[in-house]
């Protein structure tokens, strides 16, 4: 007997969701090693290039952050970023982008934090998508003030407090400003 073709696709979708549900449990849970054993699983019914493979990639690269396997988790991260690239999704490459800049930041590795965040910025400037390119915005200036670049910080935080103003995010506005007030009081100016 024949299974066809869209009966076995409709079992694995079935599955992968089956898979990310019980993943989810566990990690909420606090069982971060079970729910990337159902992810990994999970992602075997996916092979290819498509969106949920990118989603399930997603979803492994941030427990493997929990888990502190911060290599495995830009490798994750990075394939997400990759299928999003094909796919023409430059919303969800340019968070991927933004995740793996994020784990550069915490390792203290500016240089490449910047690089990856600039390519985040690049692919959000595609899309019409102010929150994300505002935090990107914020991420950026984050790594200048903690390379002592004050300018550049509050450049950068300026342009994400008018996009946080712009869309309504007043409290997300006022933190930034708070941060552009204590660069400017380190070195001495105002605002």
């Amino acid at each position: 007997m024949t299974i066809s073709t869209d009966s076995t696709q409709k079992e694995g979708l079935e599955m992968i969701t089956s898979l990310n549900r019980a993943a989810e449990r566990s990690r909420t849970g606090g069982d971060f090693k079970s729910a990337l054993e159902k992810l990994t699983a999970a992602l075997e019914f996916c092979p290819g290039v498509c969106s949920t493979r990118a989603e399930i990639l997603n979803n492994i690269g941030h427990v493997q952050v929990f888990l502190g396997m911060f290599d495995a988790a830009l490798l994750s991260f990075g394939e997400s970023a990759g299928i999003h690239d094909e796919t023409g999704n430059h919303i969800d490459r340019g968070r991927q982008l933004g995740n793996i800049g994020s784990i550069y930041r915490d390792q203290n590795k500016y240089d490449k934090a910047l690089n990856s965040y600039s390519q985040s910025i690049a692919a959000l400037r595609k899309e019409d998508h102010p929150i994300d390119l505002a935090n990107q915005y914020g991420n950026l200036a984050y790594i200048h003030a903690m390379k002592g670049n004050v300018d550049e910080a509050v450049q950068w935080y300026g342009q994400a407090k008018q996009l946080y103003l712009k869309t309504g995010e007043r409290e997300k506005a006022g933190m930034v400003k708070n941060n552009i007030d204590k660069l400017l009081a380190g070195s001495g100016r105002v605002e």
